[in-house]
């Protein structure tokens, strides 16, 4: 068949659902849990801006169903009419808002809710004084629930009541919405267990919040009212809390028994770097086994944290000990349990949430998922000097000078003509301009997933505005891709046994980090240990002390050469054009790094050699003197 002969008509014919039933319910059953009271909220903010400025708020507080505890979250706003309410109940359908893919999906709400809802989810919905009803369930297929009832609203459907007998002529005299989740069962108690799980601990609501919602706008009030479960310790009444987002906590002031004012943070600040990405660094310092913002006004642990912030949410998000073990990969080599960081990326039209909202995605780039060890380079070269400060202060000593080291590996990049690869700008003419450094044109620094600028603002200095040309297209005769020298990575030796937890090396030797060219040396590694066991036998009369120190620090400098200088011989790879980057990051894994540590045969034979020299004497010594 020749289908090139086919003959086609201008348009086409628009796809239909054949099983309409199993696409909701297949919809519905893929969700994500952690995203039913995202959209919620959501809804409830977008909602509440509609409202006067001193009217826009946003009550999360319980009902009583039939005796039972039901989490209902209530906002001001523009309400919705019998038929907007039940149109509302239909999927990819927005009243009062805006489709798209970087905006609202249409569905979030009811798809997130639905599956832990299935005995129902109801909303009351306020316009113009008249209270509509729809009540959302599953029975043998998700819909809506018909009433049998004298108030039905017939000219839209049984399935909307007029409830506004149910409501007093205070509430009938603004416009608002409600939602009220039923659970799975009318017995659930969806304030402590919102998912049929099984109950939460007491403040998961506001943990989620602080940690989705970074910014809300600040004319709107979120009032946690009468659930003791709310809040970020346990209390016997049901009192009424404001919540705050970690951007209010930021510039907020909280009373001290004493009288005194302090901020909620030991210290934070916000570097605005290139194309309108922002970088805020909050320090948490410790008081006591806590840190001291759960003193301070805090309803939710105090985990120190690192995410993306996109449109006042936050993404790629970590906490606790899952950011403890990230944070290195931005250049917070240690000191990750005080400090945390967000990185926020500027608005663009490609950039666009997963259908989770857990990661966000470039169109622009094959659906290239954001990561926060992307920007790496860019949080590490941009540290404030207080941060800094705070990371050397949490770092590890060092056992062994690695001045020697270091210097030897210089010398190994080189021999090795280790390079890297930077883009050039050129200037307007479409040539190179000499820089300090001996290499034409200006270096960009280049970061895997940073968003490109539209414009850099015109009133920036040429030296910053380096940084701010990262993935814009400037077209053939623009950029031009050079090689530079390699620096040193920086080495670190991790003495401490939670550091090499955090880094995820135990029982390993090393991690190379290429984001921030840190290397970072596992000193608990057993060859270590197995090599001064070894040597000790040969030496019965030596000073222990003096032996041991001695010892190990030949033993250490050993195995940091050989970790160093595999990491050195890896990356060079990467310039003969053999290697591609992935192979030559597979050759930078800790397992082969670790193998590299283990391979000390040649270096036993030097140290034992070199102590022998050294603690010769001390044996006769030793033996002259007891006799």
């Amino acid at each position: 068949m020749n289908l090139d002969m086919l003959n086609t008509i201008d348009g086409n014919e628009r796809l239909v659902v054949d099983d309409i039933d199993f696409l909701i319910s297949a919809r519905i059953e893929q969700a994500a849990p952690e995203m039913m009271i995202r959209e919620l909220v959501q809804n409830s903010i977008e909602a509440a801006l509609s409202a006067p400025k001193n009217h826009r708020k946003i009550t999360i507080s319980k009902e009583l169903f039939r005796g039972v505890p039901k989490l209902c979250i209530h906002n001001t706003g523009t309400g919705m009419s019998s038929e907007e309410l039940y149109n509302s109940g239909n999927l990819a359908c927005v009243i009062n808002k805006e489709h798209g893919l970087n905006k609202n999906f249409g569905e979030g709400a009811k798809v997130s809710s639905l599956l832990y809802n299935s005995f129902g989810m109801i909303y009351d919905s306020c316009k113009n004084g008249i209270v509509s009803r729809m009540w959302l369930n599953k029975e043998k297929r998700y819909g809506r629930r018909t009433f049998d009832d004298t108030r039905v609203v017939m000219h839209v459907s049984k399935s909307i009541l007029d409830v506004s007998d149910e409501y007093s002529d205070d509430e009938l005299s603004y416009d608002w919405t409600k939602a009220i989740l039923l659970g799975k069962s009318a017995d659930q108690d969806t304030v402590s267990d919102p998912y049929g799980t099984g109950k939460l601990k007491y403040n998961w609501l506001t943990e989620y919040l602080y940690h989705r919602f970074y910014r809300i706008d600040p004319t709107i009030e979120i009032v946690l009212h009468g659930a003791k479960q709310f809040l970020g310790r346990p209390s016997k009444e049901e009192p009424i809390q404001l919540f705050e987002t970690i951007e209010q906590r930021r510039s907020a002031l909280y009373e001290t028994k004493n009288g005194t004012y302090v901020g909620a943070f030991s210290r934070s600040e916000t570097v605005s770097v290139h194309n309108g990405i922002k970088l805020h660094f909050i320090h948490d310092a410790m008081n006591g086994k806590n840190r001291i913002s759960s003193s301070r006004g805090g309803l939710q642990t105090d985990a120190t944290f690192g995410g993306i912030l996109y449109k006042n949410e936050l993404y790629s998000f970590y906490k606790g000990n899952d950011w403890t073990s990230k944070c290195f990969r931005l250049g917070v080599s240690f000191g990750g349990n005080v400090l945390s960081i967000i990185v926020e990326l500027p608005y663009r039209e490609t950039i666009v949430p997963d259908a989770f909202r857990k990661n966000l995605i470039d169109m622009d780039r094959d659906r290239n998922k954001f990561s926060l060890e992307d920007y790496g380079d860019l949080v590490m070269t941009n540290l404030p000097e207080w941060v800094q400060q705070i990371i050397d202060d949490n770092s590890p000593a060092r056992t062994t000078s690695v001045d020697d080291i270091e210097k030897k590996l210089k010398v190994l990049m080189a021999k090795l003509a280790l390079k890297r690869e930077v883009e050039i700008l050129l200037n307007e003419e479409g040539e190179f301009d000499l820089a300090e450094d001996g290499v034409q044109g200006a270096e960009i620094l280049v970061f895997p997933s940073g968003p490109p600028s539209d414009n850099p603002p015109p009133d920036d200095p040429p030296e910053k505005r380096k940084r701010e040309v990262a993935h814009i297209n400037h077209g053939d005769k623009a950029t031009k891709q050079v090689t530079k020298p390699h620096s040193i990575f920086k080495i670190h030796q991790l003495t401490r046994e939670q550091d090499v937890i955090e880094k995820g090396i135990v029982g390993k030797a090393a991690l190379y980090v290429r984001s921030t060219n840190e290397l970072f040396v596992n000193m608990l590694y057993p060859a270590i240990q197995k090599m001064f066991d070894n040597l000790i036998v040969f030496y019965p009369n030596a000073d222990r002390a003096l032996f041991t120190s001695r010892s190990m620090e030949l033993i250490e400098k050993s195995m940091l050469l050989r970790v160093g200088s595999t990491a050195v011989r890896a990356l060079a790879k990467q310039n003969n054009g053999v290697w591609s980057r992935e192979e030559v990051d597979r050759a930078l894994t800790p397992e082969t790094l670790s193998m590299a540590a283990d391979d000390d045969e040649f270096y036993y034979g030097l140290i034992k050699a070199r102590l022998s020299a050294e603690f010769v004497s001390d044996k006769y010594s030793y033996e002259k003197k007891s006799h």
